[in-house]
């Protein structure tokens, strides 16, 4: 794995989210946004420890302990994402999430214009 199939990964995720936003089909693009912010989690835990998680509690744990700030945004935004399990999201929550994509893309320098 490298962080290049990781940023393109990011750019596919956030892509299709902006596909589905722009057609309502808000938990489709709560989905992808989540996966877009899950992929730069992803990315930074590689960038600083040269390892990708297994799994959301792997990850979970290595952002508590090495990426707090991150690790805060990543709960409040798997509370929102989980609702699309069995609910309809609203466009508030979808942009909430969509929001932490482009903070946390910013302290990547990573470019959320695509």
């Amino acid at each position: 794995m490298s962080e290049e199939i990781l940023k393109s990964n990011f750019k596919e995720y956030y892509q299709t989210g902006l596909e589905s936003l722009k057609n309502k089909h808000y938990n489709s693009a709560a989905n992808e946004f989540f996966k877009a912010f899950i992929t730069l989690c992803d990315i930074a835990i590689y960038r600083k420890l040269k390892m990708l998680p297994e799994d959301h509690g792997d990850r979970f744990a290595i952002l508590k302990i090495n990426f707090p700030e991150i690790y805060k945004t990543d709960i409040y935004l798997f509370d929102i994402y989980r609702k699309t399990y069995k609910l309809r999201l609203s466009l508030d929550e979808v942009k909430k999430i969509q929001n932490g994509v482009v903070k946390i893309s910013k302290l990547l320098g990573i470019e959320t214009n695509l």
